[in-house]
């Protein structure tokens, strides 16, 4: 590929971007108008596309850890309490709630990093375990079982002489979670394809050899785990703020299950394939609730068929089918 073809379709990204950008800013909020569902399966897809990015970011290192729901509750519960209890605005219980996932999370990484494969995931579910029987357990901070309702909404953005932005629709948190994941995907983006991602790869690849080379293992895999229960606190902040609700089950071992299968299934190892899955696997039950009662039936095939089919993901199906259109295309030119 030469430097015109590459700066061409260098161009060509970031006019995908711009107009995917331009569309999900003006054109999808226009054209939902009035349809509140819609908006609530597209804000939960976001909430998921980010949580699965950050998993992804975990996984590239080669560690595959059992408690990502669990630091989006610490998040969720961070600024519950903040709000309704210490009477704390929302936009400082925010960045608060990602901050103390964060730190839980490097104080996590710090002993559990060094275990590797099956005894890593063990730790990691152990932990998610003991945090969702100290939310059960401690009724009169946590709520215990019945969880904390009544959460209230985010606090009006107000601009002078431009306009106010309060939070009563479900088109006001959809903008909320759209800056949220604008901000994910620029972050996840740029650490992807930067020395750091490829000394992430490396680290996958062989932790032995990669130290050999001068990078520190361990210090990169405490940097891609904070950085991802980060934003799994960021995220678990919005939800409990636009549910109204948390509690304990909504940050379990299967919740954690789900978003691995959102990276599984989108492609391991590629930057596209968790967004890909996240959205795919979210839709997709939308789509079977024609089927009523074998809904999960269809939905357990679908995986299984994927997983076996195409154990690339999709992302892998993608190359795939573009390679394949490519020989086709440049036969006919030929």
């Amino acid at each position: 590929m030469n430097a015109n073809e590459t700066k061409a379709r260098s161009v060509g990204k970031i006019l995908i971007t711009l107009a995917a950008i331009a569309i999900l800013l003006v054109a999808v909020p226009v054209l939902l108008k009035g349809q509140p569902y819609v908006f609530h399966i597209l804000i939960i897809t976001m909430f998921n596309i980010v949580l699965a990015l950050s998993l992804g970011l975990i996984m590239r290192t080669g560690q595959v850890p059992l408690c990502q729901a669990a630091f989006a509750g610490i998040g969720a519960y961070t600024s519950t309490i903040l709000v309704m209890k210490v009477h704390l605005s929302f936009w400082v219980s925010l960045p608060l709630a990602g901050i103390a996932a964060g730190i839980i999370g490097f104080l996590i990484g710090l002993p559990t990093l060094n275990i590797k494969g099956i005894h890593f995931a063990l730790a990691t579910f152990a932990f998610g375990e003991i945090l969702r029987l100290i939310f059960i357990g401690w009724v009169s901070l946590f709520g215990g079982a019945n969880g904390i309702s009544g959460i209230p909404a985010p606090d009006p953005i107000r601009i002078p002489f431009l306009f106010t932005m309060e939070f009563e629709s479900k088109s006001a948190y959809y903008y909320l979670a759209l800056i949220l994941l604008l901000l994910a995907l620029v972050v996840f983006y740029r650490l992807w394809y930067s020395p750091f991602g490829r000394a992430c790869k490396a680290i996958e690849e062989s932790e032995a050899l990669s130290e050999c080379t001068g990078i520190s293992a361990m210090k990169y895999k405490i940097m891609a785990f904070t950085t991802a229960t980060f934003f799994a606190g960021l995220v678990g902040c919005l939800y409990a703020h636009y549910a109204h609700f948390v509690g304990p089950q909504e940050f379990g071992f299967w919740t954690s299950v789900r978003y691995i299968v959102f990276v599984i299934i989108g492609g391991v190892g590629t930057y596209i394939g968790p967004i890909a899955g996240a959205v795919f696997l979210t839709f997709l039950p939308e789509f079977l609730r024609v089927a009523e009662a074998w809904e999960v039936v269809i939905y357990g095939l679908v995986l299984m068929l994927t997983i076996h089919f195409f154990p690339k993901g999709i992302k892998g199906l993608g190359d795939d089918l573009y390679s394949r259109f490519s020989k086709l295309q440049k036969g006919a030119i030929t």
